[in-house]
């Protein structure tokens, strides 16, 4: 019986955009987590509460909470939409490539921005 592979660690550099100073973190993720698994931890990490909508963007698309899909002002605009509990990060990784980079939004209201860069593994893990 073949094995599923092991999860790997994915480097992420998180930058909090149109701050000064630069406010960031670097931060290891298992590739098998969902982008629903990496919004609890970016809440964690970044020391938000969790209590306003939030989306991903990865490339053109979209990615959100279901609860947040079923906000959308029409079908047109929920069909652009993912499931962030569907998305895992290797999805993201696999569309993104190697130093792909993409956007996480908190409390569209205030509009916090953050830069999610993928980056190169560390040598030895």
């Amino acid at each position: 019986m073949t094995r599923p592979p092991s999860p790997k660690a994915v480097p992420l550099r998180i930058e909090l955009r149109e701050v000064a100073p630069l406010v960031w973190r670097r931060v290891l993720v298992p590739d098998r987590w969902t982008l629903a698994d990496l919004h609890r931890y970016l809440q964690w990490v970044i020391g938000w509460t969790d209590s306003h909508g939030h989306e991903f963007q990865v490339g053109d698309g979209l990615v959100a909470p279901d609860w947040w899909i079923q906000e959308a002002w029409s079908e047109e605009d929920a069909s652009r939409y993912r499931d962030e509990r569907r998305v895992s990060v290797v999805a993201v990784l696999s569309e993104l490539g190697a130093h792909g980079e993409f956007e996480y939004r908190y409390d569209m209201g205030d509009g916090w921005e953050h830069r999610i860069v993928i980056e190169s593994p560390p040598t030895s893990m």
